[in-house]
């Protein structure tokens, strides 16, 4: 595997072995809880969400898979367990190496097409994309959890 595409693979299965930690010390009832503040997300919803960003930004637009996301459900019908989540992690993961072992850094360097063909992207600017949103994300795992095992008990 070229040694580029093994960086930005080892760095994305860094925040992914974070985010399934993070899932796992949370369990079912923590991934499902939401803190109670408008405009905030579940640990089920941003990981659900991660996921299919991750499908977007890599396989689709790196690997060329049609993937026919559909961003809105990730919100709506979340993954709502633990177990789950972790399982969709594990899907994801072999998918994002399937593509990335086949990249080199100059394949890398290729223009794609992304949902707005009117600003140039290249196969790197995806995966650093996804990359840069998958580590805002486990911030916000990181303060959800949080925020759930310090609740107080009504």
């Amino acid at each position: 595997m070229d040694a580029e595409a093994r960086d930005l693979l080892a760095e994305i299965g860094r925040l992914r072995d974070t985010t399934r930690k993070l899932v796992e010390r949370a369990g079912d009832a923590g991934v499902r809880w939401a803190p109670p503040v408008p405009d905030t997300n579940s640990i089920a919803v941003i990981v659900t969400h991660m996921c299919g960003s991750e499908r977007q930004w890599i396989h689709e637009y790196v690997g060329g898979q049609k993937i026919g996301r559909d961003r809105d459900s990730e919100f709506r019908k979340p993954v709502t367990s633990a177990a789950g989540l972790v399982k969709l992690l594990s899907d994801v993961a072999a998918g994002t190496s399937r593509v990335l072992e086949k990249e080199t850094s100059q394949s890398l360097a290729r223009s794609v097409t992304t949902h707005n063909p009117a600003i140039a992207k290249t196969a790197r600017d995806c995966v650093l994309h996804s990359l840069s949103h998958q580590s805002v994300h486990v911030g916000h795992l990181e303060v959800t959890l949080q925020l759930w095992e310090s609740r107080k008990p009504m």
